[in-house]
């Protein structure tokens, strides 16, 4: 049986949820957060980064469409998805391994 697979535009949102999860995390532990706090605003900042990104994409084609141009960005409520999730792996991954 097949496992299945995302498309290559999911995978990339999950693989930027993970990143921006890392730096965020590991930025707030190095100013002082607490672990599961920096661990917690990670997770955050992925999630407000794929909605942010998906949101700035609707904007911009509010405002392509309202000059008469074809709008450039697709704007899909599983993109912010797939960026949470990426981040939400790392969140569970850091909750199995945090001491």
């Amino acid at each position: 049986m097949p496992l299945p697979m995302l498309r290559v535009d999911k995978a990339n949102h999950a693989l930027y949820g993970a990143v921006i999860f890392t730096l965020v995390a590991y930025l707030a532990a190095r100013v002082g957060m607490p672990g599961q706090r920096a661990r917690t605003a990670g997770l955050l900042a992925a999630i407000a980064l794929g909605l942010g990104k998906e949101a700035r994409d609707w904007y911009a084609n509010r405002k392509a469409i309202a000059a008469g141009q074809v709008p450039a960005h697709g704007v899909e409520g599983m993109d912010a998805l797939a960026t949470a999730a990426g981040g939400m792996l790392c969140w569970l991954a850091s909750l199995a391994v945090q001491g």
